[in-house]
This record gives structure tokens, sequence and C-alpha cells, in this order.
């Protein structure tokens, strides 16, 4: 049970990519779910922290999302969490993602800046 939503009634959803690449299937492992994982890379967190991390996402589509990714073997559950709010962490599995999402951030920031920069000049043009 994780917030009150009984873990045995949830599907997965169905992917639609084409898994002969590696990057479908880090797509595949990560779409939809890349906000909780990023939080999740930083620190273990339990189920209600992570929803108001992601305020966007309904309960029985973060719980989903959840448990689709413990079954991928990116995160588990915290053997003392059996609780309807139970801790995840990320598995050994998932642990090298953290350099792809700083590389990912890095970028993001950059080009922001970029961005901010240019409407600035084109302020004072």
């Amino acid at each position: 049970m994780c917030l009150g939503i009984r873990l045995d009634t949830i599907k997965p959803m169905r992917q639609h990519f084409d898994d002969r690449t590696a990057f479908t299937t880090f797509a595949r492992l990560t779409d939809g779910k890349w906000k909780i994982l990023y939080h999740l890379l930083e620190n273990p967190m339990a189920a209600d922290d992570l929803a108001r991390r992601v305020p966007k996402l309904s309960k029985l589509m973060l719980v989903r999302r959840l448990h689709e990714l413990e079954l991928a073997g990116l995160i588990e559950r915290l053997p003392d969490s059996m609780s309807t709010n139970p801790t995840y962490k990320p598995t050994t599995t998932a642990m090298p993602l953290q350099a792809v999402y700083r590389t990912l951030y890095a970028w993001g920031a950059n080009y922001k800046q970029k961005q901010t920069g240019q409407a600035a000049s084109a302020i004072k043009s």
C-alpha cells in the first residue's frame, strides 16, 4: 500500500518505444518518471514528500510510476517503510544516472542563461 492505494491494483502503462537502441531503453524506463527519479537520486524520500515535489502528478499516477520504477529495478522501497507512506531510494543500477541528470541540469542552466542574455540584449537594442 502506498498513499492509500493498493499496489496489486496498479497496472503498468503500455510503452510505445522501439526497443532496438540503448537510448530507447533509457527513454522507456524513464518516460514520465524522470522527475521522480531525479528527486530520489538526490535523497531517499517518502511517497508523500515526492508528491509535494511533483505536485502536478496525481496520487494514483505517482504510485503507478513508483511501482514501474520499482519493477524496472531502478528504485527500491526501504524495508522499514511498509506503511501507506513508504520511503524509496535509488538502486545501484540507477545511481549512474546521477551523472546524466547533473549533465542535463548543467545544460539546462546554460541554455536558460543564454536565453536570458539574448532577451536582455534584445531589450537594450
